[in-house]
């Protein structure tokens, strides 16, 4: 028998035997792996290797999502996902006088950043562990460890390899109708258990995890490269659009007033829903379809603004041409699923002030937008060595889409925010 608990994973903060035990006594499947004919009585599979590797090739500096193998006697294997916050490369990233987080997040200092990206893992456990939203494709979690530095307790979650029943796809290709329906249809579910658990949910801690983000010295960075490189594709439209959207005055009304002036509840929101936290199921010739294997990364988890969600969706992940032509339709089938699922329970608001409401939302995500299509226009992965033509083409749809957005932005200031005074 291989000895387990001497052999670490990683960077030795949890030993292989650990993992073991929890699979053993959790997963099913694990179980007919260890006895095939599921006879407990028989003699228990002989683990003769185990390793483990970084999906993200070494590149996460914030987390590491570790894929474990144990291989038995008989040549069979087994995998599971071991997520660690924090990683090889997170001492160095903390030493830095400028700390970026994975999705572009800026903080002021080493120690916010540390405390943040504690706070961010602890929220997701909070979500499997206390939170408990089930009516959404999930993978399925064995054990969520809070991380807890000052006890030097490390934390992690360790879940099940969804394998080949999905697919993430690429953040330069539109979702369809479909794709985006099926997700509106977990949001809306998402806020009506938030209706129905509101009390039980305000007993948490649900403030949004990312304290004095600052995003401001990085996008006027990306601002200025994009402008130099593609001015003749965004014109002055920076110019048109940033004076307004960029100020912290604006982030506080969006993400903390905004919707208390329309009448809308603060609901659950899972704070990053877009193209790489969604993993698609995919069918026999593994294409990747409308259904929705499962919804990643909840450890932006909060309670707020109940536009953003959506807002952050469409803006980061749809093409303007769908967005537009399904906008009405889009919003129905939240508003009809959310109606649905409350039964008896009248909805706290109209569709129309929820609509009203969202133009603030996606003026924000279309300022985090710039930030996101600056990082996946300088990151695109060469597949399997294919020439630059795929890059170029992805990248061209991804500025598209920032254009676009950005000159919907104009539409709506000019339209409806030209003379907007803030009530603080």
């Amino acid at each position: 028998m291989y000895n387990l608990s001497n052999t670490f994973i990683s960077s030795g903060k949890f030993s292989y035997q650990w993992v073991f035990d929890i699979l053993k006594s959790k997963d099913k499947d694990f179980k007919k792996f260890l006895y095939p004919n599921n006879n407990l009585n028989q003699n228990e599979k002989k683990i003769v290797k185990v390793h483990s590797f970084d999906l993200s090739d070494g590149k996460g500096c914030f987390s590491e999502v570790l894929k474990v193998i144990f291989t038995a006697s008989d040549g069979s294997s087994y995998h599971t996902i071991l997520k660690i916050p924090g990683s090889s490369h997170f001492e160095d990233a903390i030493n830095k006088s400028l700390s970026v987080d994975d999705s572009g997040n800026v903080f002021k200092t080493c120690e916010e950043m540390r405390d943040s990206i504690v706070k961010m893992h602890n929220r997701e456990c909070d979500f499997y562990n206390k939170v408990k939203f089930v009516d959404c494709p999930l993978p399925k979690v064995f054990k969520a460890v809070q991380w807890q530095p000052e006890k030097n307790a490390y934390g992690c979650i360790l879940m099940k390899d969804l394998g080949k029943k999905g697919k993430m796809q690429n953040i330069s290709e539109s979702l369809t109708l479909g794709q985006i329906m099926s997700v509106i249809e977990i949001i809306s579910k998402l806020h009506s258990f938030s209706i129905k658990n509101m009390e039980r949910i305000q007993t948490y801690d649900m403030s949004f995890p990312l304290t004095n983000n600052d995003l401001d010295k990085i996008i006027k960075k990306n601002v200025k490269t994009l402008s130099a490189k593609y001015g003749y594709l965004f014109g002055d439209l920076f110019q048109n659009v940033l004076p307004f959207i960029s100020t912290e005055k604006f982030a506080k009304y969006v993400n903390e007033m905004s919707f208390v002036n329309y009448n809308l509840p603060a609901l659950l929101n899972h704070g990053d829903i877009w193209t790489n936290n969604i993993y698609f199921k995919v069918d026999e010739n593994d294409c990747i379809t409308n259904e929705v294997c499962a919804m990643l990364d909840w450890q932006l988890l909060h309670l707020g603004n109940p536009t953003s969600d959506i807002a952050r969706f469409l803006m980061i992940s749809v093409n303007a041409d769908i967005r537009h032509q399904y906008y009405d339709a889009i919003f129905d089938h939240y508003y009809n699923v959310l109606s649905k699922e409350l039964g008896d329970i009248p909805v706290p608001f109209s569709l129309e002030n929820f609509k009203e409401c969202y133009q603030f939302s996606q003026l924000f995500q279309t300022y985090q937008l710039i930030l996101m299509v600056s990082i996946f226009t300088n990151n695109i992965p060469d597949e399997n060595g294919k020439s630059n033509i795929n890059r170029k083409y992805r990248e061209d749809i991804l500025l598209l889409r920032l254009k676009h957005a950005l000159e919907d932005s104009v539409k709506i200031i000019e339209k409806n925010f030209k003379n907007f005074e803030y009530d603080f």
